[in-house]
């Protein structure tokens, strides 16, 4: 009877455990959901009208159709596991691997995979993917900080300060940078690594990490700063503490096997972007990366469509199109971030004060890299401590240090959530409403509302012209006007680019046209062309259909520059909707320009001055080409055996068409002494021209 009694009580005990555990379970279940869905309502409320007009609105008409358009491409490749040629899109014919001339953004193409399936509708797509970005990045956010603060009320904080503050609102257009939910997972894979040291943490770390950074190259570098300073910070405190010095030193198992996650799918994404800046120089010069950096008034002055201070800064405050300048940290964010800070550093554990260290650390150093190369406060200017690291590799590239903003945001909510989290251990009870008032106020400085929204060209529909397109044979296109030559007044010419590309999606055919981060040298170079001008560089290159748009032109312009569309071979074949579509006659593309030692020579009667800057001439004596890529070579003075100077020089074409005795240039530096020298241009390929020349005196000259 006491075995049968004991057996019951059992089985009664584990019944027991296992209900409370079940409820336990449903309850952490239901907790998740409704964060989600309280993440998902503030979206949709702060987003409105976008939920009604999925089909018809974009963030601008700029950024966000281009992001239509590469979400287009990325899907295009995905259903037809076209992968091989994922890279060479359909815009800046001739180039090749196309897509290295900005963010690639395959991870956001796989996430858009189902949701195009679902809806048939890219424009839907992209909608849908840009309220998903807030209520992702909400919840990885919370998702992470609630590891280290333990109140998930704190954490929902913390992660709306990441996912609704008005950095993000002011860069609507910037889908790639708002699609940011992987960097808190990142952030929360190596937290749980560093309570447990379990290895399948570093693989979470390591897939988290790639899909970052297939999101964008500057959510990759920008995470990888945060976590290097971060770990960096954490390794140092550690010497204090030797046992975990010591896990340190017998980790490197891990890091080895992160980096067979990481590097090989990184370094094939980003192998083409490597190739095509040997061809193209990519760095940014430093006084561009200072125009889209932060200064002290960003952190300061919200903008003019915040919902607690827009009607005390009034007109004066700066617009919500300046986002890259607007980082408004707030005076309530600010306030509990500085309370929750001092309440670690004083009442937390050791590790957990090291950990807090160590990240606001890393927000000290990313708030001083988004100053960018130089500190902006104000009206004084002052060169960054930090300035050498906008010379490296990636940071060279790199065009906006302000979108730094989108990490410190993440720091500030961590912060934020300590605060929260030490009010609501202090206040209990009835108390808890003013906590709650504190939050809604802290929100409420961080929302902006109404955002503004831009209506899809066309409503989103094929326009007849490009559904006409799309049915005749396959040929590359120009679409003009390309450029602002063809105005009397500025005009923005990249919002003409931006609508050219966008509308391809219609035909996929190969266009000169297109829309990026970086322009590439031979669209450069049309752009400063007027209409007429630019049709033979067009037939060059091989284009077969010239696409015009009246609509865009002055009235008068085309009817005086139409006759020489006609004399350029070129055979009217649609013309309706304010647009007319030619068809070149002739089969005139050329081949692309490559140097040669037997097309390249110094001419005989050039003469050379001691201590000049001089452009030297080199003679081209091939066939009809066209120049795609800026051609970078290197001058060489000799004496004798022994080199007196050798420097990099680009070879300037007077036109990206060349033909045979045109004039080439390399400026160079001649040297110091007159006398005999002999002079050898090293150019790709290992193209070696070398010539015995007399350098005379200057006062000769």
């Amino acid at each position: 009877m006491d075995i049968l009694c004991n057996t019951m009580k059992r089985i009664f005990l584990f019944n027991y455990i296992i209900i409370v555990k079940a409820k336990s379970i449903a309850y952490t279940i239901l907790v998740e959901i409704a964060v989600l869905l309280l993440f998902a309502i503030i979206t949709i409320l702060v987003t409105y009208p976008l939920i009604n007009n999925l089909d018809t609105f974009a963030a601008d008409s700029k950024d966000s159709l281009f992001t239509i358009w590469i979400l287009a491409w990325n899907t295009n490749s995905f259903l037809h596991i076209d992968l091989k040629d994922i890279y060479n899109a359909n815009i800046f014919y001739p180039y090749p691997s196309t897509v290295v001339f900005s963010e690639n953004m395959f991870s956001l193409g796989l996430c858009a995979l189902p949701l195009f399936l679902l809806t048939k509708n890219i424009i839907v797509t992209y909608n849908l993917l840009l309220i998903l970005s807030f209520i992702l990045s909400g919840y990885a956010a919370y998702f992470c900080i609630k590891e280290i603060i333990p109140s998930k009320y704190a954490a929902v904080l913390g992660g709306f300060c990441f996912a609704f503050n008005p950095w993000r609102f002011s860069n609507l257009h910037s889908l790639h940078l708002l699609a940011a939910w992987w960097i808190p997972l990142c952030f929360w894979a190596l937290l749980r690594y560093y309570k447990t040291s379990m290895i399948r943490y570093i693989i979470v770390f390591g897939i988290f990490f790639v899909l970052a950074s297939l999101t964008s190259a500057y959510s990759m570098l920008f995470t990888a700063s945060a976590l290097f300073i971060c770990i960096i910070a954490l390794f140092f405190i550690s010497f204090r503490n030797e046992l975990l010095f010591s896990l340190f030193k017998q980790r490197w198992k891990h890091l080895l096997l992160l980096s067979i996650i990481i590097i090989p799918p990184l370094f094939v994404t980003y192998l083409p972007y490597l190739r095509m800046s040997k061809l193209i120089p990519m760095s940014r010069p430093l006084i561009l990366m200072q125009r889209r950096s932060l200064t002290g008034k960003s952190f300061f002055v919200p903008p003019g469509n915040n919902l607690l201070w827009a009607n005390v800064i009034g007109p004066n405050a700066p617009s919500i199109r300046e986002g890259l300048k607007i980082a408004y940290v707030g005076i309530i964010p600010f306030m509990l971030s500085m309370y929750g800070f001092f309440h670690v550093m004083r009442k937390s554990s050791p590790k957990d004060r090291n950990l807090f260290f160590s990240f606001s650390l890393t927000g000290a150093m990313l708030t001083l890299l988004s100053f960018g190369p130089y500190l902006t406060l104000w009206n004084h200017r002052f060169k960054s401590p930090l300035l050498s690291v906008w010379l490296l590799p990636g940071f060279q590239s790199t065009r906006a240090p302000g979108r730094l903003a989108l990490l410190l945001y993440f720091f500030i909510g961590i912060f934020v959530a300590a605060g929260i989290y030490y009010l609501e251990k202090k206040y209990c009870g009835t108390k808890k409403i003013m906590l709650i008032a504190l939050s809604l106020a802290m929100m409420s400085e961080y929302i902006s509302f109404p955002l503004e929204f831009f209506r899809i060209p066309q409503y989103g529909k094929c326009p007849p012209a490009y559904a006409w397109l799309a049915k005749q044979p396959k040929g590359p296109i120009m679409e003009v006007p390309l450029g602002s030559r063809d105005f009397e007044d500025p005009v923005d010419w990249t919002l003409f680019e931006a609508e050219y590309t966008y509308y391809s999606i219609f035909h996929w055919f190969p266009m000169l046209n297109g829309y990026s981060g970086f322009f590439p040298p031979l669209h450069m170079r049309a752009k400063r062309l007027k209409m007429p001008e630019q049709l033979p560089l067009a037939q060059a290159a091989g284009i077969k259909y010239l696409i015009i748009h009246k609509n865009f032109f002055a009235p008068g312009y085309l009817k005086n520059n139409l006759d020489k569309v006609f004399k350029q071979n070129f055979v009217m074949k649609y013309h309706a909707a304010g647009i007319m579509i030619f068809e070149n006659q002739l089969d005139s593309k050329l081949p692309l320009f490559t140097v040669d030692d037997s097309t390249l020579t110094i001419p005989e009667n050039q003469p050379y001055y001691n201590l000049t800057t001089m452009p030297l001439q080199v003679i081209y004596t091939g066939r009809p080409a066209i120049a795609i890529y800026a051609i970078y070579g290197y001058v060489l003075w000799y004496s004798g055996q022994h080199i007196l100077s050798k420097e990099k020089s680009q070879l300037q074409l007077s036109s990206p068409i060349t033909k045979p005795g045109d004039h080439l240039q390399m400026v160079c530096n001649t040297p110091e002494q007159p006398g005999s020298y002999t002079l050898e241009l090293i150019l790709p390929n290992n193209v070696r021209i070398t010539k015995m020349v007399t350098v005379n005196p200057y006062d000769e000259k």
